[in-house]
Protein backbone atom coordinates (compact mmCIF):
# COMPACT_ATOMS: atom_id res chain seq x y z
CA UNK A 1 0.00 0.00 0.00
CA UNK A 2 2.84 2.39 0.74
CA UNK A 3 5.02 4.51 -1.52
CA UNK A 4 8.71 3.98 -2.17
CA UNK A 5 9.70 5.68 1.06
CA UNK A 6 7.53 3.28 3.08
CA UNK A 7 9.34 0.24 1.66
CA UNK A 8 12.71 1.96 1.96
CA UNK A 9 12.16 2.62 5.67
CA UNK A 10 11.08 -0.99 6.25
CA UNK A 11 14.15 -2.37 4.51
CA UNK A 12 16.46 0.12 6.25
CA UNK A 13 15.20 -0.67 9.75
CA UNK A 14 17.34 -3.83 10.20
CA UNK A 15 20.40 -1.81 9.16
CA UNK A 16 19.53 0.83 11.75
CA UNK A 17 19.16 -1.96 14.30
CA UNK A 18 22.58 -3.36 13.42
CA UNK A 19 24.12 0.07 14.01
CA UNK A 20 22.31 0.38 17.35
CA UNK A 21 23.41 -3.05 18.56
CA UNK A 22 26.99 -2.31 17.57
CA UNK A 23 27.11 1.09 19.24
CA UNK A 24 24.73 0.85 22.24
CA UNK A 25 23.99 -1.51 25.09
CA UNK A 26 21.66 -4.40 24.33
CA UNK A 27 18.92 -2.72 26.39
CA UNK A 28 19.08 0.64 24.62
CA UNK A 29 19.36 -0.98 21.18
CA UNK A 30 16.39 -3.26 21.85
CA UNK A 31 14.18 -0.43 23.07
CA UNK A 32 14.87 1.75 20.05
CA UNK A 33 14.58 -1.17 17.63
CA UNK A 34 11.26 -2.55 18.90
CA UNK A 35 9.49 0.49 20.38
CA UNK A 36 10.96 2.85 17.81
CA UNK A 37 9.65 0.61 15.04
CA UNK A 38 6.18 0.72 16.55
CA UNK A 39 6.42 4.50 16.72
CA UNK A 40 7.70 5.32 13.25
CA UNK A 41 7.36 2.49 10.71
CA UNK A 42 4.47 2.56 8.21
CA UNK A 43 1.26 0.67 9.00
CA UNK A 44 -0.01 -2.24 6.84
CA UNK A 45 2.77 -1.92 4.27
CA UNK A 46 4.69 -5.20 4.27
CA UNK A 47 7.19 -7.28 2.32
CA UNK A 48 5.40 -10.60 1.76
CA UNK A 49 7.83 -13.49 1.23
CA UNK A 50 6.96 -17.20 0.93
CA UNK A 51 6.82 -19.45 4.03
CA UNK A 52 7.04 -16.60 6.55
CA UNK A 53 4.60 -13.96 7.81
CA UNK A 54 4.52 -10.66 5.97
CA UNK A 55 7.45 -8.53 7.08
CA UNK A 56 6.10 -5.18 8.21
CA UNK A 57 5.76 -2.85 11.16
CA UNK A 58 5.14 -5.55 13.78
CA UNK A 59 7.57 -8.20 12.52
CA UNK A 60 10.66 -6.47 11.09
CA UNK A 61 11.62 -4.80 14.43
CA UNK A 62 11.32 -8.15 16.25
CA UNK A 63 13.42 -9.99 13.65
CA UNK A 64 15.98 -7.17 13.76
CA UNK A 65 16.09 -7.37 17.58
CA UNK A 66 16.59 -11.15 17.48
CA UNK A 67 19.45 -10.76 15.00
CA UNK A 68 21.00 -8.05 17.13
CA UNK A 69 20.80 -10.10 20.33
CA UNK A 70 21.91 -13.41 18.82
CA UNK A 71 24.48 -12.45 16.19
CA UNK A 72 25.86 -9.07 17.27
CA UNK A 73 25.66 -9.17 21.07
CA UNK A 74 26.09 -12.98 21.20
CA UNK A 75 23.21 -13.26 23.66
CA UNK A 76 20.80 -16.06 22.62
CA UNK A 77 17.22 -15.60 23.79
CA UNK A 78 16.08 -18.19 26.33
CA UNK A 79 12.46 -19.18 25.70
CA UNK A 80 12.03 -22.16 28.04
CA UNK A 81 14.78 -21.84 30.64
CA UNK A 82 13.57 -21.26 34.23
CA UNK A 83 9.93 -21.21 33.17
CA UNK A 84 8.87 -24.28 35.10
CA UNK A 85 5.49 -25.61 34.00
CA UNK A 86 4.77 -22.40 32.11
CA UNK A 87 7.02 -23.71 29.34
CA UNK A 88 4.27 -26.18 28.42
CA UNK A 89 1.92 -23.25 27.78
CA UNK A 90 4.53 -21.71 25.49
CA UNK A 91 4.87 -24.98 23.57
CA UNK A 92 1.07 -25.25 23.38
CA UNK A 93 0.87 -21.73 21.99
CA UNK A 94 3.27 -22.70 19.21
CA UNK A 95 1.62 -26.06 18.52
CA UNK A 96 -2.02 -24.96 18.38
CA UNK A 97 -1.78 -23.41 14.85
CA UNK A 98 -1.09 -26.87 13.41
CA UNK A 99 -4.18 -28.25 15.13
CA UNK A 100 -6.20 -25.32 13.80
CA UNK A 101 -4.97 -26.15 10.30
CA UNK A 102 -6.20 -29.75 10.58
CA UNK A 103 -9.63 -28.57 11.74
CA UNK A 104 -10.00 -25.79 9.15
CA UNK A 105 -9.30 -27.49 5.85
CA UNK A 106 -12.74 -26.57 4.49
CA UNK A 107 -13.17 -23.52 2.27
CA UNK A 108 -15.76 -20.85 3.05
CA UNK A 109 -17.56 -18.78 0.42
CA UNK A 110 -19.98 -15.94 1.02
CA UNK A 111 -20.44 -12.22 1.05
CA UNK A 112 -18.38 -11.78 -2.12
CA UNK A 113 -15.33 -13.51 -0.63
CA UNK A 114 -13.77 -16.90 -1.06
CA UNK A 115 -11.74 -18.11 1.92
CA UNK A 116 -9.66 -21.15 0.99
CA UNK A 117 -9.11 -23.91 3.50
CA UNK A 118 -5.96 -23.87 5.58
CA UNK A 119 -2.91 -25.81 4.51
CA UNK A 120 0.17 -26.94 6.41
CA UNK A 121 1.94 -24.00 4.82
CA UNK A 122 -0.46 -21.73 6.72
CA UNK A 123 0.24 -23.66 9.90
CA UNK A 124 3.98 -23.15 9.55
CA UNK A 125 3.49 -19.47 8.80
CA UNK A 126 1.25 -19.11 11.87
CA UNK A 127 3.85 -20.80 14.09
CA UNK A 128 6.49 -18.33 12.89
CA UNK A 129 4.06 -15.48 13.50
CA UNK A 130 3.34 -16.74 17.05
CA UNK A 131 7.07 -17.05 17.67
CA UNK A 132 7.65 -13.44 16.63
CA UNK A 133 4.65 -12.32 18.69
CA UNK A 134 6.00 -13.71 21.98
CA UNK A 135 9.69 -12.94 21.36
CA UNK A 136 9.63 -9.35 22.74
CA UNK A 137 8.26 -10.67 26.04
CA UNK A 138 11.15 -13.09 26.41
CA UNK A 139 13.68 -10.47 25.34
CA UNK A 140 12.32 -8.17 28.05
CA UNK A 141 12.33 -10.98 30.62
CA UNK A 142 15.98 -11.74 29.90
CA UNK A 143 17.52 -8.28 29.51
CA UNK A 144 15.42 -6.09 31.80
CA UNK A 145 15.69 -7.97 35.08
CA UNK A 146 17.64 -5.52 37.20
CA UNK A 147 16.51 -2.25 38.75
CA UNK A 148 18.95 -0.29 36.58
CA UNK A 149 17.62 -1.84 33.36
CA UNK A 150 14.01 -1.30 34.36
CA UNK A 151 14.79 2.30 35.29
CA UNK A 152 16.36 2.71 31.84
CA UNK A 153 13.15 1.37 30.26
CA UNK A 154 10.97 3.84 32.18
CA UNK A 155 13.23 6.73 31.21
CA UNK A 156 13.17 5.62 27.60
CA UNK A 157 9.36 5.47 27.54
CA UNK A 158 9.12 8.98 28.97
CA UNK A 159 11.61 10.34 26.42
CA UNK A 160 9.73 8.52 23.65
CA UNK A 161 6.49 10.04 24.87
CA UNK A 162 7.96 13.54 24.89
CA UNK A 163 9.37 13.09 21.38
CA UNK A 164 6.10 11.69 20.07
CA UNK A 165 4.06 14.43 21.73
CA UNK A 166 5.31 16.90 19.10
CA UNK A 167 3.68 15.18 16.08
CA UNK A 168 0.73 14.18 18.29
CA UNK A 169 -0.04 17.78 19.23
CA UNK A 170 0.41 18.82 15.61
CA UNK A 171 -2.19 16.31 14.46
CA UNK A 172 -4.59 17.28 17.26
CA UNK A 173 -4.57 20.77 15.78
CA UNK A 174 -4.15 20.07 12.06
CA UNK A 175 -5.79 16.60 11.71
CA UNK A 176 -3.96 13.25 11.31
CA UNK A 177 -2.04 13.74 8.06
CA UNK A 178 1.58 12.79 8.77
CA UNK A 179 1.26 9.14 7.71
CA UNK A 180 -0.36 10.23 4.43
CA UNK A 181 2.24 12.89 3.73
CA UNK A 182 5.20 10.65 4.46
CA UNK A 183 4.05 7.19 3.34
CA UNK A 184 1.40 8.05 0.77
CA UNK A 185 -1.81 6.73 2.35
CA UNK A 186 -3.98 6.88 5.46
CA UNK A 187 -3.87 3.55 7.34
CA UNK A 188 -7.41 3.46 8.75
CA UNK A 189 -10.82 5.11 8.65
CA UNK A 190 -10.35 8.86 8.87
CA UNK A 191 -13.85 9.29 10.28
CA UNK A 192 -12.95 7.27 13.38
CA UNK A 193 -10.31 9.84 14.28
CA UNK A 194 -12.87 12.64 14.69
CA UNK A 195 -13.85 13.13 18.33
CA UNK A 196 -15.40 15.94 20.39
CA UNK A 197 -15.21 18.51 17.63
CA UNK A 198 -11.55 17.79 16.88
CA UNK A 199 -9.18 15.00 15.94
CA UNK A 200 -7.36 12.13 17.54
CA UNK A 201 -3.66 11.99 16.70
CA UNK A 202 -2.65 8.92 14.67
CA UNK A 203 0.92 9.79 13.65
CA UNK A 204 2.47 6.44 12.53
CA UNK A 205 0.63 3.97 14.77
CA UNK A 206 -2.37 3.31 12.54
CA UNK A 207 -5.22 4.42 14.81
CA UNK A 208 -5.88 7.01 17.46
CA UNK A 209 -6.63 4.31 20.03
CA UNK A 210 -3.07 2.97 19.78
CA UNK A 211 -1.63 6.46 20.17
CA UNK A 212 -3.82 7.12 23.21
CA UNK A 213 -2.77 3.87 24.86
CA UNK A 214 0.88 4.71 24.17
CA UNK A 215 0.31 8.11 25.81
CA UNK A 216 -1.18 6.37 28.85
CA UNK A 217 1.90 4.13 29.13
CA UNK A 218 4.26 7.11 28.96
CA UNK A 219 2.20 8.91 31.62
CA UNK A 220 2.42 5.88 33.92
CA UNK A 221 6.19 5.73 33.36
CA UNK A 222 6.61 9.44 34.13
CA UNK A 223 4.54 9.09 37.31
CA UNK A 224 6.69 6.17 38.45
CA UNK A 225 9.81 8.31 37.99
CA UNK A 226 8.12 11.15 39.85
CA UNK A 227 7.42 8.86 42.80
CA UNK A 228 11.10 7.95 42.88
CA UNK A 229 12.24 11.58 42.42
CA UNK A 230 14.11 10.77 39.22
CA UNK A 231 14.52 13.46 36.58
CA UNK A 232 14.50 12.92 32.85
CA UNK A 233 17.35 15.12 31.64
CA UNK A 234 16.72 18.53 33.22
CA UNK A 235 12.94 18.23 33.34
CA UNK A 236 11.17 17.98 36.68
CA UNK A 237 9.29 14.67 36.81
CA UNK A 238 6.12 16.36 38.10
CA UNK A 239 6.06 18.77 35.15
CA UNK A 240 6.63 15.92 32.70
CA UNK A 241 3.81 13.90 34.25
CA UNK A 242 1.30 16.75 34.06
CA UNK A 243 2.34 17.54 30.49
CA UNK A 244 1.83 13.92 29.41
CA UNK A 245 -1.53 13.95 31.23
CA UNK A 246 -2.61 16.88 29.04
CA UNK A 247 -1.40 15.05 25.93
CA UNK A 248 -3.41 11.98 26.97
CA UNK A 249 -6.56 14.09 27.42
CA UNK A 250 -6.05 15.56 23.93
CA UNK A 251 -5.92 12.03 22.49
CA UNK A 252 -9.71 11.92 23.09
CA UNK A 253 -9.89 8.23 23.96
CA UNK A 254 -12.04 7.58 27.02
CA UNK A 255 -10.71 4.09 27.78
CA UNK A 256 -7.05 5.10 27.68
CA UNK A 257 -7.82 8.22 29.70
CA UNK A 258 -9.48 6.07 32.37
CA UNK A 259 -6.47 3.71 32.40
CA UNK A 260 -4.01 6.58 32.66
CA UNK A 261 -5.86 8.54 35.36
CA UNK A 262 -6.58 5.39 37.38
CA UNK A 263 -2.90 4.36 37.26
CA UNK A 264 -1.82 7.92 38.11
CA UNK A 265 -4.03 7.96 41.21
CA UNK A 266 -2.93 4.48 42.27
CA UNK A 267 0.74 5.37 41.94
CA UNK A 268 0.35 8.63 43.85
CA UNK A 269 -2.08 7.51 46.55
CA UNK A 270 -1.37 3.86 47.32
CA UNK A 271 1.63 1.90 48.56
CA UNK A 272 3.60 -0.51 46.34
CA UNK A 273 2.07 -3.57 47.98
CA UNK A 274 -1.45 -2.35 47.20
CA UNK A 275 -0.41 -1.44 43.66
CA UNK A 276 0.89 -4.98 43.18
CA UNK A 277 -2.38 -6.47 44.40
CA UNK A 278 -4.44 -4.24 42.10
CA UNK A 279 -2.18 -5.11 39.15
CA UNK A 280 -2.71 -8.84 39.78
CA UNK A 281 -6.48 -8.32 40.02
CA UNK A 282 -6.61 -6.41 36.73
CA UNK A 283 -4.42 -9.01 34.99
CA UNK A 284 -6.70 -11.81 36.20
CA UNK A 285 -9.76 -9.90 35.00
CA UNK A 286 -8.23 -9.44 31.55
CA UNK A 287 -7.35 -13.14 31.32
CA UNK A 288 -10.74 -14.29 32.59
CA UNK A 289 -12.84 -11.86 30.56
CA UNK A 290 -13.29 -14.16 27.51
CA UNK A 291 -14.44 -17.00 29.77
CA UNK A 292 -16.76 -14.69 31.73
CA UNK A 293 -18.27 -13.48 28.45
CA UNK A 294 -18.77 -17.02 27.16
CA UNK A 295 -20.52 -17.98 30.40
CA UNK A 296 -22.54 -14.73 30.25
CA UNK A 297 -21.59 -13.67 33.78
CA UNK A 298 -19.69 -10.49 32.91
CA UNK A 299 -21.93 -7.43 33.62
CA UNK A 300 -21.95 -6.04 30.08
CA UNK A 301 -25.21 -4.13 30.59
CA UNK A 302 -24.03 -2.50 33.80
CA UNK A 303 -20.82 -1.36 32.07
CA UNK A 304 -22.84 -0.04 29.12
CA UNK A 305 -25.16 1.86 31.49
CA UNK A 306 -22.17 3.41 33.22
CA UNK A 307 -20.75 4.50 29.85
CA UNK A 308 -24.17 5.97 28.94
CA UNK A 309 -24.06 8.13 32.06
CA UNK A 310 -20.68 9.49 30.94
CA UNK A 311 -21.30 9.90 27.21
CA UNK A 312 -24.11 8.60 24.95
CA UNK A 313 -21.67 8.52 22.00
CA UNK A 314 -19.14 6.39 23.91
CA UNK A 315 -21.93 4.15 25.20
CA UNK A 316 -23.09 3.51 21.64
CA UNK A 317 -19.54 2.63 20.59
CA UNK A 318 -19.13 0.28 23.55
CA UNK A 319 -22.48 -1.42 22.93
CA UNK A 320 -21.51 -1.91 19.28
CA UNK A 321 -18.38 -3.76 20.41
CA UNK A 322 -20.34 -5.88 22.88
CA UNK A 323 -22.87 -6.83 20.17
CA UNK A 324 -20.14 -7.85 17.73
CA UNK A 325 -18.38 -9.76 20.49
CA UNK A 326 -21.56 -11.79 21.04
CA UNK A 327 -21.68 -12.65 17.34
CA UNK A 328 -18.03 -13.74 17.35
CA UNK A 329 -18.45 -15.81 20.52
CA UNK A 330 -21.49 -17.55 19.05
CA UNK A 331 -19.45 -18.44 15.97
CA UNK A 332 -16.47 -19.46 18.12
CA UNK A 333 -18.58 -21.96 20.07
CA UNK A 334 -18.92 -24.02 16.89
CA UNK A 335 -15.18 -24.81 17.12
CA UNK A 336 -14.66 -24.17 20.77
CA UNK A 337 -11.20 -25.54 21.57
CA UNK A 338 -8.98 -24.63 18.61
CA UNK A 339 -11.01 -21.95 16.86
CA UNK A 340 -11.57 -20.91 13.29
CA UNK A 341 -8.91 -19.96 10.80
CA UNK A 342 -8.63 -18.83 7.21
CA UNK A 343 -5.78 -18.54 4.75
CA UNK A 344 -4.13 -15.17 4.33
CA UNK A 345 -4.48 -15.29 0.53
CA UNK A 346 -8.20 -14.38 0.41
CA UNK A 347 -9.57 -13.35 -2.94
CA UNK A 348 -12.82 -11.80 -4.10
CA UNK A 349 -15.41 -13.74 -6.08
CA UNK A 350 -16.11 -11.99 -9.41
Amino acid sequence: MGNGLAYTVLMAWPLIAVYLYRSQSIQVATLWTVVGGFMFLPVKTAIDLPMIPAMGKHTIPVVAALIGCWLIKKQPISYLHELGKIKYLVLLLLAVPFVTVVLNGDAVAGGGLFLPGLSYYDGLSSVVNQFLLISPFFIGRQFFKTYENQLLMFKFLVVAGLIYSIPMLYEVRMSPQLHTWLYGYFPHSFGQQKRFGGFRPVVFMGHGLWVAFFAAITLISATALWNNRIKVSRFAPAHVSYFLMVVLVLCKSLASLVYGVFAFIMLKRTKPKRQHQIAILLACLALLYPSLSIMKVFPHQAVADLALALSPERAESLQFRFDNEDILLEKGRERFFFGWGCAQCNRKID
